[in-house]
């Protein structure tokens, strides 16, 4: 019995030696050329997605994780809204949303996502002409599938509640709120993302 378990202790050894090593190994392909650590992107998640708006403007992104990255936007913050019109706060929203877009020009670029709605194109467009909207606004049928993209992105489940604000900073994730908030909550967060804080 003792010789068994003299055999056992130094296999035991010499098996979680070779795992460190085979780890360690794993962990040098990690280096850039210079010795330096490299950010590995985690590709255990990415899509690809088309946001089209009512005039037919287009803007491509990818979501990789909690990352976003649009290839056509220059602006270093990205606010997400995703709402419908059955919502009684729509209105009042859509407005702050607007107002920062038209405060915040070069540095924040709106985009507003209808989702879950019936409405007609007429009828939103008179919505947006009547509260003076003036930030991207899309009624894309394909906005469902981009929601339910973002959703797994951020490991939301599928009863959140709308509206959906998502704030990124340089493609990174920063806040996100569930149901109306006040607007000076939205200005203050997106301050400190122009901020990088």
């Amino acid at each position: 019995m003792q010789k068994y378990i003299c055999y056992k202790i130094p296999l035991f050894f010499l098996l979680n030696f070779t795992l460190l090593f085979i780890w360690g190994c794993n962990e040098r392909d990690s280096l850039g050329d210079d010795g330096s650590v490299v950010e590995q992107q985690d590709t255990s998640f990415m899509e690809t997605f088309t946001l089209i708006n009512m005039q037919k403007v287009t803007h491509d992104l990818t979501i990789s994780s909690r990352k976003l990255t649009f290839k056509d936007i220059d602006q270093p913050v990205i606010v997400i809204n995703l709402f419908n019109t059955l919502d009684r706060e729509t209105t009042y929203l859509q407005k702050t949303f607007t107002q920062l877009q038209n405060k915040y020009p070069k540095d924040i670029f709106v985009i507003s996502l209808l989702v879950g709605d019936t409405i007609h194109t007429k009828e939103l467009s008179d919505f947006i002409d009547h509260t003076a909207l003036k930030h991207y606004i899309s009624n894309d049928i394909e906005n469902q599938t981009f929601q339910n993209i973002l959703y797994k992105s951020l490991t939301l489940p599928s009863t959140t509640q709308l509206p959906l604000t998502i704030i990124y900073g340089d493609g990174e994730y920063v806040t996100h709120y569930e149901g109306a908030v006040p607007k000076e909550m939205i200005n203050y967060d997106i301050q400190q993302a122009i901020k990088g804080e």
